[in-house]
């Protein structure tokens, strides 16, 4: 087997060099939204996504979503 000819391996976390087209965000949104009985305005949409503002529990919590219930949907949703 030969070795690779690269100098070196690249990997990206979403937002970091590449980031997901918003359409996708939102439609995973949308669909873990209706998983929950529940819209998620863009905003909250993009700071869940990113990260944004701290833990995304607390986030979670602040904006009235049970994280024990948001997961299992999101993860339904974007690991299919």
């Amino acid at each position: 087997m030969r070795p690779a000819e690269y100098d070196f391996h690249l990997f990206d976390l979403d937002g970091t060099l590449v980031d997901a087209e918003w359409s996708y965000t939102r439609a995973v949104f949308d669909r873990v939204g209706n998983r929950l009985d529940r819209r998620f305005s863009d905003r909250e949409a993009r700071v869940l996504w990113h990260g944004l503002g701290g833990a995304r529990g607390d986030t979670l919590r602040e904006i009235g979503v049970d994280p024990d219930a948001f997961w299992p949907a999101f993860h339904a949703v974007e690991d299919p």
